[in-house]
């Protein structure tokens, strides 16, 4: 059996670590009924982009320079 590959793909050269993420959860703002606004419909992750392995200094300056040090993406 294959070793399975933990790590999120971005591009074809690059892949971060899963550890490397931090994912959280919680209930998501707004209207949509009683089940939307009680469970943890949320979902967010956060990357610290000067500490990501997967990353080059020159493709952490570049991320750095457009979006900040912390690079986060959420959906709700």
């Amino acid at each position: 059996m294959a070793a399975t590959d933990d790590r999120l793909v971005v591009t074809d050269s690059v892949r971060i670590p899963r550890h490397e993420l931090t994912v959280t959860f919680s209930p998501s703002g707004g209207p949509g009924g009683q089940h939307a606004n009680k469970a943890e419909t949320r979902a967010e992750a956060v990357l610290d982009v000067e500490a990501a392995t997967a990353l080059t200094d020159n493709q952490k300056h570049r991320v750095v320079t457009r979006t900040g040090a912390v690079l986060r993406a959420v959906s709700q």
